[in-house]
């Protein structure tokens, strides 16, 4: 899921470019800034310029979808991996 992969990236910098974010998440530059647009409407994310280039940074509301994602994963991977026994 991109949005978990843009918002881990963040989550492990602290606050990232739009290039760490291209080549940590491996997305293109398109649609990287979709998401980021998508992200930052939700209020998972910041953007903030300075001197020219674009700084992000996970918000805590983002860094609690994180948490709860993952949290989910586990559970489905449980009752799958259950399941399949």
């Amino acid at each position: 899921m991109l949005i978990n992969d843009i918002l881990t990236v963040l989550l492990d910098e602290g606050e990232a470019s739009k290039i760490i974010l291209l080549h940590k998440a491996n997305l293109d530059s398109r649609l990287l800034n979709k998401y980021l647009n998508i992200l930052n409407d939700a209020g998972l994310i910041e953007l903030e310029s300075r001197k020219g280039k674009m700084s992000i940074r996970i918000t805590d509301k983002g860094t609690r979808f994180i948490v709860l994602y993952k949290e989910l994963r586990h559970m489905i991977n449980s009752k799958v991996q259950n399941t399949n026994r």
